[in-house]
């Protein structure tokens, strides 16, 4: 793949083993969603499977280090998501 093109963003979600594209609607009107990232990518982990996650985590505090961050639009949040798996210093 030539340097300048970017990796297609669903192949790395489905190689990444994540299950769950969420939009998070922000409430209130319409104009919120567009001054607030609302999209987010990963898979629901947790004790209480109610966390949505970069990687699997067994407790809430592991989880909370690896919540998925929020994305403008569906594909970022995945190139986001993809970014603080694989580039956190969290082990």
């Amino acid at each position: 793949m030539p340097c300048h093109e970017k990796p297609d963003p669903w192949r790395l979600f489905h190689e990444a083993g994540w299950d769950q594209l969420w939009y998070a609607n922000p409430g209130g009107d319409y104009r919120r969603s567009k001054t607030t990232p609302c999209w987010f990518a990963g898979t629901w982990t947790g004790p209480q499977r109610d966390l949505l996650c970069v990687k699997d985590c067994e407790t809430n505090e592991e989880a909370e280090r690896w919540l998925s961050p929020a994305g403008w639009t569906p594909e970022e949040a995945v190139e986001l998501a993809i970014h603080k798996r694989d580039h956190s210093n969290e082990p």
